[in-house]
C-alpha cells in the first residue's frame, strides 16, 4: 500500500524528507527530557497535596483529642514516600492512662479509614509525652515536622 493511496485527497503539509541518525538522538533526548520534568511536576504536586491533607489532618485530630479531654501535646509527621504519612501523636503521661483514651484510639483507627485512598495513606501512632522523651530520637526516627507545644 502506497502513501498515496493512505493519504487520497489529502496532501502532505511539508515536504517528504529522511531525519539524520542525531537529529532523531536529539528529539528523542528532547522527549526523555520533556517527560522527566512533566514527571517532578506532577510528583511534586501530588506531594504537596498529600502533605497539606495530613498536615490539615495532624491539625484537626489535635484540636479533636483535647476536646475529648485528653491533653494532646504534639503531633510528629514522617514523609515515607510521596502517598505515605505517618503521624506520631503524643499525649500527656497522666491522660496515657485514662479511659477515655480507648476513645482516642478508636477516633484514630476511624480517620485512618475514613481518610486512606490508593493514593493516600497515613498511619498514627499514640505515645504518652514523658520527660524522658528524647526530641532527637523522635528526629532521627525521620519525624520532621511537628505541630503543637514544643
Amino acid at each position: 500500500m502506497s502513501v498515496k493511496t493512505l493519504i487520497g485527497n489529502w496532501q502532505q503539509t511539508t515536504e517528504t524528507r529522511l531525519f539524520t541518525a542525531d537529529e532523531v538522538i536529539n528529539a528523542y533526548l528532547s522527549g526523555q527530557h520533556e517527560f522527566v520534568n512533566n514527571r517532578k511536576r506532577v510528583l511534586s504536586k501530588e506531594l504537596n497535596e498529600n502533605l497539606a491533607k495530613v498536615k490539615e489532618i495532624g491539625e484537626r485530630l489535635y484540636r479533636t483529642i483535647n476536646d475529648m479531654g485528653v491533653t494532646c501535646t504534639r503531633v510528629f509527621l514522617k514523609i515515607e514516600d510521596i502517598s505515605s504519612f505517618r503521624l506520631l501523636i503524643l499525649v500527656k503521661e497522666r491522660d496515657f492512662i485514662l479511659s477515655r483514651i480507648d476513645e482516642v484510639y478508636s477516633l484514630l483507627i476511624d480517620k485512618e479509614l475514613a481518610e486512606s485512598s490508593d493514593t493516600f495513606y497515613f498511619f498514627v501512632s499514640l505515645m504518652p509525652d514523658k520527660k524522658s522523651l528524647n526530641d532527637h530520637k523522635v528526629f532521627a526516627d525521620g519525624y520532621y515536622l511537628y505541630y503543637g507545644e514544643h
